[in-house]
């Protein structure tokens, strides 16, 4: 590790401490241009995200509806109930990049037939 990170680590506790935590919750609020080139203004007006601490992984709620939320990995992005239920899924999202330039419109899931993911095209 780097200097710096060695005393940013030191100066919250140290790794001791910071490996007792698993997640990390914020209230989360995004927009701007991107979201409406993307034909998903607001989406995101007042959520919250969780990332997970010791590995890849973020989550979004609430996503389109109070009992709904994101799950996003590098091998899979999906939509899922607060019971566990999964709604959507795309696995390799990375893949759904594929021919998309900056006016390429993003969609969400509003079904399991939608072919648009929260990073998929229309």
């Amino acid at each position: 590790m780097s200097d710096l990170t060695n005393a940013v680590i030191k100066a919250h506790g140290g790794l001791d401490r910071y490996q007792q935590f698993s997640s990390a919750t914020a209230h989360f609020r995004s927009g701007g241009a991107l979201w409406a080139i993307k034909g998903q203004e607001g989406i995101f007006d007042q959520a919250a995200v969780r990332v997970d601490l010791h590995r890849q992984f973020a989550s979004h709620f609430p996503f389109k509806a109070p009992d709904l939320h994101t799950s996003f990995t590098a091998q899979r992005v999906a939509v899922e109930s607060d019971t566990g239920e999964v709604k959507a899924e795309r696995l390799n999202p990375r893949a759904s990049f594929a021919g998309h330039v900056l006016e390429t419109p993003w969609t969400t899931w509003t079904s399991p037939t939608s072919r648009g993911t929260p990073c998929g095209r229309t």
